[in-house]
């Protein structure tokens, strides 16, 4: 049997593709003033930040890079 796992879609712009993926692909998790922040990885490996009260999934440069626009997020 399956373990049951939570699963969400991202989009990646590098691959241009959506992507069904699970918990296995989070880097990082946040809490933020704008709502849940997550660093992800698409399945090639781009680094990529999704937001789940928006839905958007957005280019993150790097999760431990400081001028990422994902950095700036989760300063807000």
């Amino acid at each position: 049997m399956l373990d049951d796992q939570v699963m969400y879609d991202i989009f990646c712009p590098h691959c241009n593709k959506r992507y069904l993926v699970g918990s296995g692909s989070i880097d990082s998790f946040h809490n933020t003033s704008e709502g849940p922040v997550v660093y992800v990885k698409c399945p090639q490996g781009h680094h990529l930040m999704r937001h789940f009260r928006s839905g958007q999934t957005s280019d993150a440069v790097d999760a431990n890079s400081t001028s990422s626009p994902a950095k700036e997020a989760l300063a807000s």
